[in-house]
């Protein structure tokens, strides 16, 4: 067999296989979507058809299409005269959705056509729904979801507002401009949310610092701010509020600057010159050579080391209490207590600084340091506890809406 006839027979192979190939694509296929079509599944089957249709057209998926398009149809326009019919007006909008689905559905299909099935010699047809219905049904659709919202709104009931609120925002997908629609929605939001007066007390046996005071005021609490509620903690905000967070400060404990001290002592032999070796009759020892025998003289020397502890602690004790301003009761009440220890440690010496070992040389180049003020242990206190009363409301959100 010559060169070029290997090469025209393996082409042929080569086509043979991808034609099975596509055929046993094909057959799956239509296989996949007359399964969903049996099942009731008839949006996987459309979809399966239209797949295969974007790329060859043969009867067996055209028909197949076409009856799962129609049963799709007839189910949808079947609910919506159930709707029509049982003349309940919160179904407005799903029958504009069901209407929406049909003209949708068609719109996926529309650059195939027209489909003609061979066998059949016809086209296939596939309802659409007209614009009038489409329309219509939008339109009564917002009417109601505006109308809806309204009555909600002047109600003056939070969780009303806020059911009015997300049907507002389906009727801005229907229509982005309807009416006042959007100052609605802002209504709807601002109505709908629990406004929460976060506030500190102190009815501690004697007086907390007013920078303290004001420092524990601003604590953050708008960062948790949620779509429904809104914390505020400006002391003189007289708005109208649902809920009232009190950070009760109960008990301040400071105490007196307090230090302890401890001593140890460090010694060290060092030279101290040198003498002659005396022999055991009290003489100048020699060498061998009859030189005077010299030995190093030593001597030990002492240092005093003092190590002194500062220590200063600043305790504030309170609650967090949950106070329903509606009924005047209180909700919940957790435990809240934060300690500030001053500790710091450093050492002196005295006597002969040689004798010093190591460690304590580094002991000493420590220096003391000046206690902290009142102010300044209560403000480094106050900070401490805020993320820990920010926690507090955190676990207790739930029950603020």
């Amino acid at each position: 067999m010559s060169f070029f006839i290997k090469i025209v027979f393996m082409k042929s192979i080569y086509e043979k296989f991808c034609f099975l190939i596509l055929v046993m694509i094909s057959f799956a296929a239509c296989t996949s979507a007359r399964k969903a079509l049996r099942s009731g599944d008839y949006e996987t089957a459309i979809n399966k058809c239209i797949q295969k249709l974007q790329h060859k057209d043969d009867d067996e998926t055209i028909i197949i299409l076409e009856a799962a398009y129609d049963k799709a149809y007839y189910r949808d326009m079947d609910q919506i005269n159930f709707y029509k019919n049982e003349g309940n007006p919160v179904n407005l909008l799903a029958i504009y959705q069901l209407y929406q689905n049909i003209r949708n559905r068609y719109n996926s299909i529309s650059p195939l056509l027209p489909l003609h099935i061979q066998s059949k010699n016809r086209d296939a047809v596939f309802n659409n729904v007209g614009d009038a219905d489409l329309i219509g049904a939008k339109n009564k659709a917002t009417e109601y979801l505006y109308a809806k919202s309204v009555l909600l709104l002047n109600d003056g009931n939070r969780f009303h507002s806020r059911e009015a609120y997300d049907l507002i925002q389906q009727l801005i997908t229907l229509d982005a401009y309807y009416k006042d629609a959007n100052q609605k929605l802002q209504q709807a939001l601002y109505q709908g949310k629990a406004y929460i007066k976060f506030e500190v007390l102190s009815t501690a046996i004697g007086s907390l610092p007013g920078e303290t005071l004001n420092s524990l005021q601003s604590t953050p609490v708008g960062s948790l701010n949620q779509l429904w509620q809104e914390y505020r903690n400006l002391p003189d905000d007289t708005s109208h509020f649902n809920y009232r967070i009190v950070v009760n400060l109960k008990q301040i404990l400071i105490s007196p600057d307090n230090s302890s001290s401890n001593s140890y002592t460090d010694t060290k032999q060092v030279e101290d010159g040198w003498e002659y070796v005396l022999d055991s009759h009290g003489n100048v020892a020699k060498d061998s050579l009859g030189n005077d025998i010299k030995k190093t003289r030593y001597k030990t020397i002492n240092a005093v080391i003092t190590e002194v502890a500062q220590n200063k602690t600043a305790s504030i004790n309170g609650e967090v209490q949950f106070i329903n301003l509606a009924n005047g009761n209180l909700m919940a009440s957790f435990p809240l207590q934060n300690t500030i220890n001053f500790a710091h440690n450093y050492a002196i010496a005295s006597g002969d600084l040689n004798a010093l070992s190591d460690a304590s040389k580094q002991k000493i180049k420590v220096p003391p340091m000046p206690f902290p003020t009142e102010l300044e242990v209560l403000n480094q206190n106050a900070e401490q506890l805020k993320p820990m009363i920010l926690q507090i409301i955190r676990n207790y959100q739930q029950f603020l809406n």
